[in-house]
């Protein structure tokens, strides 16, 4: 995925045709299930519904191929770059990491508002941002699971699949969309995402429009 998104479909295995199944999940006392012979999507649901019947999580092996295809399959140096990511913010260094890493910091600002709802799969709800210097500015951050979209004014600022990452002007730590509370000064920040995402498929699969939002994806500095 090289980031996180929440369905077994949004893999670049799943993007270059890779079979997802046979899915094999289990749990820490034994417990073992094989899910085979479907497509993708129902795959996800059924893992999905076997997670939850095993008490909220499990580990899952799936999409089996030779080692040599993931050359042309999988996000090369995902987890090093993490890690690497990890190194940068754990020095006090958000700075360095967003210039080696093509990002941009688009908004400094304080969470004023927040809305949540359970949906029928996901946690999902927005965000409002005060933004510094910039009083009467409507930012506003859209989350399911993860952060999605950010728009300020209406118009789109950052939208998945780029990375949009809210930082505690604390301490630096990330926060997880469950963490998003009000008073909280953030740093808004975005990284680009695996360049599989942006093509007309992966945009298919892991865009703005694939989790509900009618809006197109836009690299993020070009919208006006």
């Amino acid at each position: 995925m090289g980031r996180a998104f929440p369905e077994l479909e949004q893999t670049t295995f799943f993007l270059h045709g890779v079979s997802l199944t046979p899915v094999v999940v289990t749990d820490e006392k034994g417990s073992l299930l094989v899910v085979d012979g479907v497509d993708g999507l129902t795959a996800e649901r059924l893992t999905r519904a076997a997670v939850v019947a095993l008490g909220g999580w499990g580990m899952i092996a799936f999409a089996p191929q030779r080692a040599d295809a993931l050359v042309h399959t999988a996000i090369r140096r995902s987890i090093w770059r993490a890690l690497d990511i990890g190194r940068m913010l754990r020095a006090g260094n958000p700075e360095r990491m967003v210039a080696a890493y093509g990002g941009r910091t688009l908004v400094r600002g304080k969470v004023v508002e927040v809305e949540r709802a359970a949906g029928a799969r996901f946690g999902y709800g927005s965000a409002v941002l005060e933004e510094d210097g910039a009083p009467g500015r409507s930012v506003r951050l859209e989350f399911q699971n993860e952060n999605l979209l950010l728009l300020a004014d209406g118009e789109v600022r950052a939208a998945v699949p780029d990375l949009i990452c809210l930082l505690s002007r604390d301490d630096g730590r990330p926060l997880t969309t469950e963490e998003i509370r009000f008073g909280l000064e953030v740093d808004v920040l975005t990284l680009p995402g695996a360049p599989q995402w942006r093509s007309r498929r992966g945009l298919g699969l892991v865009g703005p429009r694939a989790f509900g939002y009618d809006v197109d994806y836009v690299v993020p500095g070009t919208a006006r």
